[in-house]
């Protein structure tokens, strides 16, 4: 379990491209307690947990889900420099939970493609 936690935890801050002294800025902890944490060394308790989490802004169970992670490298190869900019960005992390929830929803590709020209002609109208 440790393991896992631990490379979660990496992950995301390098997915960031965060220092461990950024995300213990964030989290409320040292950067020490960040480095025993991703070397497995040490045992988060739950709020410290979900502090990180917060810090991410990231649910709490993405520590928890089996779901497998690409490695950073490779997810980095994979990705236009675009897609990776509003990955990193903080901002973007609202649309990507949105995104998530859609998928969950099981809402049709069509369904979505009509929303976001809907969004699209919105913003459209807005900039008038």
């Amino acid at each position: 379990m440790l393991s896992l936690l631990s490379k979660r935890i990496r992950y995301l801050r390098e997915l960031k491209n965060w220092t461990q002294a950024v995300l213990a800025e964030k989290a409320g902890v040292s950067r020490s307690y960040i480095s025993e944490l991703e070397r497995s060394t040490r045992e988060p308790t739950v709020g410290i947990l979900k502090s990180i989490a917060d810090a991410f802004q990231v649910p709490i169970d993405i520590f928890f889900d089996d779901t497998m992670f690409l490695p950073l490298a490779e997810l980095a190869d994979m990705l236009p420099e675009d897609i990776l900019d509003f990955l990193n960005d903080q901002e973007g992390l609202p649309y990507i939970k949105l995104a998530k929830q859609a998928k969950e929803w099981q809402i049709l590709p069509e369904v979505l493609a009509d929303l976001i020209e809907a969004l699209r002609k919105a913003q459209g109208g807005a900039d008038k």
